[in-house]
Order: C-alpha cells, then structure tokens, then sequence
C-alpha cells in the first residue's frame, strides 16, 4: 500500500501541490482529492480487516533521503492519522528533514511567474501543520520513546523497565 498520486492507484495532475505532477488527469475540486479518499478507505478497510484488535503505531517517512520521497495526496496524513487513532494506534512522523527544507524555502514573491502565490503558501502551510506534530516530538525524543513504549507494552511494563 503506498499513497503515491504520481506513481499510484489513484491520482492525478491535481491531488498534490508540487511543480512535477503526474500526465494523468483527475476531476478532483480545489479543496476535495478523490485519491485521498480512495488511499484512506484502502487504509480503513486494511485496518477493519486484517487487525485482531487494535494496532500499535503507525510510522509516516514522506522523504527517505536515499530512497527516494512520496508527496502523500493532498489532506492524507492528517485523514490517515484519524483513521490510525480510531484504531487505537499512536501516529509518529520521521520529518526532520522538513523543517530544514521549510528554512531555505523562497519567500512568497519569488514563486514562478502566473501563479497566485497567497493561495500556494496558504495550501503549503496547512500541509505542513501535519509536520509540526513531529517537529515538537522531534525536540524531545525521550518523550517520543516513552510515549510509544507505553502504547505498545502499556503502564504496567514500563514500571518495571528503565530504558530500551
């Protein structure tokens, strides 16, 4: 399963904001991205499906350094992460290498020529709210550790353990 609009089941020249899309059209509206929901469903049905009961965690690395990145549809994380929590799941993203790359972003005038910049920046701010979950994790890993050590072995284990 890999929620890929370029390469994937699903997509089309609208469902990411990114300069390199997909020759494939879509009939997807300015703030609705049919692949998105098509990917979540096929999450949630994988979910309903092959789980006995709940699952442990749900781990999301859009950019894998030599392994290349996968720009998820438009609103997927934040619909996947619903979807992980109603199953009792904890949602972790590895996205250190966002906030570096949000550092050395252009400033708003200097976007290509014909495009509306406030209506771009305003798309990939509300994206990237999905990476501030990880970021403030991120600065405490301590916490994160902990933070999953309890939702994968509960309370009781971690009483008795001190450290991984």
């Amino acid at each position: 399963m890999n929620p890929d609009p370029y390469r994937g089941l699903w997509g089309g020249s609208s469902c990411r904001d990114s300069p390199v899309q997909t020759d494939r059209k879509c009939s997807c509206g300015v703030n609705q991205c049919k692949a998105c929901d098509m990917y979540v469903a096929q999450l949630d049905e994988l979910l309903t499906c092959s789980l006995p009961k709940r699952i442990a965690g749900f781990f999301a690395e859009s950019i894998q350094g030599v392994g290349g990145s996968v720009q998820y549809p438009k609103n997927y994380l934040k619909k996947a992460f619903e979807i992980i929590r109603q199953h009792g799941g904890l949602c972790i993203l590895d996205e250190k290498i966002v906030l570096k790359m949000a550092n050395n972003l252009p400033t708003i005038p200097a976007f290509e020529a014909g495009t509306n910049p406030s209506e771009y920046w305003r798309h990939w701010k509300e994206d990237f709210e999905d990476y501030l979950e990880a970021l403030r994790y991120s600065e405490a890993p301590e916490k994160t550790k902990t933070a999953l050590f309890r939702h994968l072995c509960g309370e009781r284990i971690e009483k008795t353990a001190t450290s991984f």
